[in-house]
């Protein structure tokens, strides 16, 4: 009983002390002065159950009503939603009212920046959709007269602003395939979100150290997350860093941009095996940093020009080797 009551003590003298930095002075007085428990336990008691002080007042209960997302009153604009489920994303508006898809709505919007061609602008329901304004903040201005289903029109010009924020950078290559022609190709393609320059390293895996390993094109890494480069598909343990440089590309506004590594410019000579090209965000200096992870990525590459097909069948295993240059 005795270490029970302790308890109690001193759970309500940290009460009335943690109330009493809510300005709740008198608490604080009788906390601080070697009161007893059940004394401040009973004003911690009294303060919670008494009178809304101003600071907080009471809850409201959950079913409470609380206010709505209103609909406008008449013919306005009342949402907005940006769509990127689409490769391009698509500003969408949704009005208090019904639109009449024969219009012309096209007529009627303007989009700051300007954009290259005419916005591609669609009605379905109560919303309009304008697309082609890629990933850079937009104005999309609604024009008065904008008509609607019944005779609505918009009384007067609508302003309605879209912003993506900024994207993470983002590293990785084209494609999911590792053969690169020898002959024809002009190199390894790297796409890039926000990023201004890259960390490039050419690894060499020798044909006979192949056998342990997995020729793959690992998925890219996020800014910040781990490079987990090991495994079967790790060249790191086996192959010989052969070749290391930058290679500038454009930021692109957010748009993801195709840059092509010229892996056979780089090489002094083929040789028997593979090869893996690391890339890595080196924009701003990151790539010095070794406390935050860039984003980067990897890919398995066999530059080659010839191609390999087999047939297995009953009789036993076919294998036809062509040139990828003349078939």
């Amino acid at each position: 009983m005795k270490f029970d009551w302790h308890n109690r003590t001193l759970i309500a003298s940290a009460a009335a002390v943690l109330i009493s930095g809510f300005c709740v002075g008198s608490l604080t007085s009788q906390a601080m002065s070697g009161h007893s428990g059940p004394r401040a336990a009973a004003a911690v008691s009294d303060e919670l159950n008494g009178p809304a002080t101003g600071l907080f007042g009471h809850p409201r209960d959950k079913n409470a009503p609380r206010a709505g997302d209103v609909k406008p009153d008449g013919f306005a604009v009342w949402k907005q939603r940006l769509d990127t489920s689409g490769n391009s994303p698509k500003a969408c508006v949704t009005f208090s009212k019904p639109l009449d898809p024969s219009k012309p709505y096209g007529d009627y919007v303007t989009v700051t920046p300007a954009l290259a061609t005419a916005p591609a602008v669609s009605a379905n329901g109560s919303e309009l959709c304008v697309g082609g304004i890629g990933f850079t903040d937009r104005r999309v201005t609604l024009l008065k007269g904008l008509p609607g289903q019944g005779g609505d029109t918009l009384q007067a010009n609508a302003d309605v602003d879209f912003t993506f924020g900024t994207k993470p950078p983002y590293v990785g290559f084209a494609g999911n395939g590792v053969i690169l022609p020898r002959q024809e190709a002009d190199g390894v393609a790297v796409e890039t979100v926000n990023v201004s320059s890259l960390a490039v390293e050419v690894w060499h895996v020798s044909d006979r150290n192949l056998v342990r390993k997995t020729v793959s094109a690992p998925e890219p890494v996020a800014e910040g997350d781990y490079d987990s480069d090991y495994g079967d598909d790790s060249a790191s343990d086996i192959g010989v860093k052969i070749w290391t440089g930058k290679l500038a590309v454009k930021q692109g506004n957010g748009e993801r941009v195709t840059t092509v590594f010229p892996l056979g410019a780089v090489l002094k000579t083929l040789r028997p095996g593979a090869y893996v090209v690391k890339v890595k965000d080196a924009s701003g200096g990151r790539d010095k940093k070794t406390d935050d992870q860039p984003a980067q990525a990897r890919r398995w590459i066999i530059y080659t020009d010839m191609a390999m097909t087999t047939y297995k069948g009953t009789g036993g295993l076919d294998v036809v080797v062509r040139s990828l240059k003349t078939a």
